[in-house]
């Protein structure tokens, strides 16, 4: 959201539109499936974002997870979830800025 508001020309952001958390790595390689208020959480694509991402599209995934969840229970979903991470996530082939740019970015050449 910031790169939205920074390219409409703000150089700002106002307090309701960020929320600063203490999040390690390790939190991206967990599942939860509810909060502690025991509402629907849905961290149920787990990967080390340190080797992987995940696939363009997973919301029907996590829609799957949910059902199964409330269905057949915490253990069946958790073994759905680890039985399939093609469902949800890929290796990471890009690993530098720099990688990424030659991806994304033409070429710039000189007239």
């Amino acid at each position: 959201m910031g790169g939205v508001i920074h390219l409409a020309g703000r150089d700002f952001l106002h307090d309701d539109e960020y929320h600063i958390s203490d999040w390690r790595y390790s939190n991206y390689n967990r599942i939860k499936f509810l909060r502690d208020n025991g509402e629907w959480q849905g961290w149920v694509t787990p990967f080390d974002v340190k080797k992987e991402v995940r696939i363009e599209d997973f919301l029907d995934f996590k829609r799957q997870i949910k059902e199964i969840y409330y269905r057949f229970g915490e253990g069946a979903a958790a073994a759905c979830i680890l039985q399939n991470p093609a469902m949800y996530k890929k290796e990471k082939r890009l690993h530098t800025v720099h990688e990424l740019a030659g991806v994304t970015i033409p070429e710039l050449r000189c007239c």
